[in-house]
């Protein structure tokens, strides 16, 4: 092998790739989720049965929302969310309100900042959301600046 390019790993299955420099092929990072995302901070309304409590979303995307509150809510739990969405649609500033039904799929304790009450940063993933619903959050996220 006088051509360390003629060296075909698939070819060799007995053999490591440790060493090897990656090509900028095998460096990018492929994206998995299905819907882009949007860091966005802001006050939403988490439903649980009769009890209701304030969280500060993280970010946001057409397949659901992460956010921190400092209420634990069980993984798996059905939630109902309440928010007000900006939209910056024919270049006016709008508010959508948006009612959503969810389900927390993950569940992080959040000790970042040990002098306040313990945290939790709560992802919920959309379960009812009709088309009409995605499209207000698909444009908040193409057109907030």
């Amino acid at each position: 092998m006088e051509n360390m390019n003629e060296f075909n790993m698939e070819e060799n299955h007995n053999v490591s790739n440790v060493g090897f420099k990656a090509s900028n092929e095998q460096l990018i990072h492929i994206e998995k989720r299905k819907h882009p995302r949007i860091e966005a901070s802001m006050l939403i309304k988490i439903q649980i049965e009769d009890v209701a409590v304030l969280a500060t979303t993280i970010n946001i995307s057409c397949s659901g929302i992460f956010c921190q509150t400092e209420m634990y809510i069980p993984i798996k739990s059905k939630v109902k969310l309440l928010f007000a969405l900006p939209y910056y649609g024919d270049q006016k500033k709008q508010i959508e309100q948006m009612e959503c039904c969810g389900e927390v799929v993950r569940v992080q304790l959040d000790l970042t900042d040990v002098r306040k009450m313990p945290a939790y940063n709560i992802a919920i993933s959309f379960t009812n959301l009709n088309e009409q619903e995605r499209k207000k959050i698909d444009n908040y996220i193409k057109f907030t600046p």
